[in-house]
Order: C-alpha cells, then sequence, then structure tokens
C-alpha cells in the first residue's frame, strides 16, 4: 500500500456504491464523509456514513417529515445542498411535485424542516456557509443570497463579477478559507480561466491570477494554506 501511494496517489479504497448508484451527494463532515440519497426511492432515503477503518457505508438516520419518511430531489436544474458546520445541518432546496422548497436536515436524527423560501429567485447554483449564513449563487442573475440562520431572512448581498454564461453557476467550485470565499471553473460549454476571491465579511471581490485547471467540472478543496484543483491534474494555489 505505501509503494502504491508514492507511485500513484489515487487507489480505489472500495468497490462499488449504494443501490442509488449516481443519485447521491456527499458531505466532508469533521473526519468523516457523509452522504444523502437524492432520488424518490425507499433505500435512498437515509443519511450514510462512510467508515474507513472497515471500508464500508452505513445508514445513520432516516429522513423524514412530519412523521413520514421523505425522499430529496436530485442535484441539478436549481437544486442544491450545502453543509452548515455552525448548527451541524445540511441546507437546501428540495423539490416537490414541480414546487422547489427550502429545506434543513439535521445530520444527527434525519428531521427535515421546511425552512422559509426565497420568492425572488427559482432556481439556484452552487452554495457555501460560513459562521451562520449560507449562500446560494443565482442561475439566472447577478446576485448571492444569503440566508441567515439565526433571524431565518435572505437578502442579496453582493453582484457576482465573473462570466457566468451557460450556467456556469451549477457547475462552479467554491472554497472557504478563513475570512474568504474562492471561485474557480465551472461552465456548461465554454471554460473560463478567471479566478476570485470574495471577503466575507464586506464582500468585495478580488480577481486573483488566473486558473491554470480550466475545466467545466473539477474538485476543488483547502488543505492547510493551499487550494487544490483536481482535473486531469491536481494543482495547489498558495
Amino acid at each position: 500500500e505505501t509503494t502504491l501511494k508514492i507511485n500513484n496517489p489515487f487507489y480505489k479504497i472500495k468497490h462499488g456504491w449504494f443501490s442509488f448508484e449516481e443519485n447521491y451527494k456527499t458531505f466532508s463532515i469533521g473526519n468523516e464523509v457523509m452522504a444523502i440519497g437524492l432520488t424518490n426511492t425507499s433505500n435512498s432515503r437515509y443519511l450514510y456514513k462512510y467508515n474507513d477503518i472497515t471500508n464500508e457505508w452505513y445508514q445513520t438516520a432516516m429522513l423524514y417529515v412530519d412523521g413520514g419518511t421523505v425522499g430529496l430531489g436530485p442535484e441539478s436544474s436549481g437544486i442544491k445542498y450545502t453543509y452548515s458546520e455552525y448548527d451541524n445541518a445540511i441546507y437546501g432546496l428540495h423539490e416537490k411535485q414541480y414546487t422547489k422548497n427550502f429545506i434543513k436536515i439535521n445530520i444527527d436524527s434525519g428531521e427535515v424542516t421546511y425552512m422559509p423560501i426565497n420568492h425572488a429567485e427559482s432556481y439556484y447554483g452552487k452554495g457555501f456557509s460560513y459562521k451562520n449564513k449560507v449562500f446560494f449563487l443565482s442561475v439566472f442573475n447577478d446576485g448571492l443570497w444569503c440566508y441567515n440562520i439565526d433571524n431565518e431572512t435572505w437578502n442579496n448581498v453582493t453582484n457576482t463579477p465573473f462570466e457566468k454564461g451557460n450556467y456556469r453557476q451549477l457547475n462552479i467550485d467554491i472554497v472557504v478559507k478563513d475570512n474568504y470565499a474562492y471561485f474557480l471553473n465551472g461552465s456548461n460549454g465554454n471554460i473560463y480561466a478567471d479566478f476570485w476571491s470574495m471577503n466575507l465579511s464586506t464582500y468585495t471581490w478580488e480577481k486573483l491570477p488566473d486558473n491554470p485547471v480550466v475545466n467545466k467540472y473539477s474538485t476543488s478543496f483547502i488543505y492547510k494554506d493551499e487550494l487544490f484543483s483536481i482535473t486531469g491534474d491536481i494543482w495547489k494555489y498558495n
């Protein structure tokens, strides 16, 4: 295993997945990986955790609302989910019979709570959280919408300065480090190299050196003081 890691840092830790295959959303929560099913089938109505000792997934809680189980809509068409460390919950858009609702998922109990919806937007792009706030990009407009967890209100806190054609807001990578959010990649056709940071106290923007990892899809994350972005290659930004 040590030799394998040195020669090729990518290695498969488990063959296969849950029974709902491609319809899921994973979250890194503390030192654990958690997933929720994004279909309406019975086996997707659970929260799952990954055990890195046994290399197995296991159910932790059933998703329920008003005493009955509930299935979540797929993360597409402006339906997005994001984790908030502030209250240890998952927030996101849930579609039920073509009606979009804003929900909160208690990851300890699986309880789903319907929260005040932002009626100014029908579709959302990628989201992220910071302290007591949850943010979602607008898909058809320039806005960055903020939901305040404490007072349960929505506000459009700033307009995004980056190119956003071809539904870029649905695929863009967003990572948070200290008091800043970083935005890179994403699109649905065109490819954009611009790389931005936003101050999460003042909501002011700064354009950073162009991103060399230009790709429609990518996975980006912060490790210590460096931002890593994985596509066909791996780059890091100090």
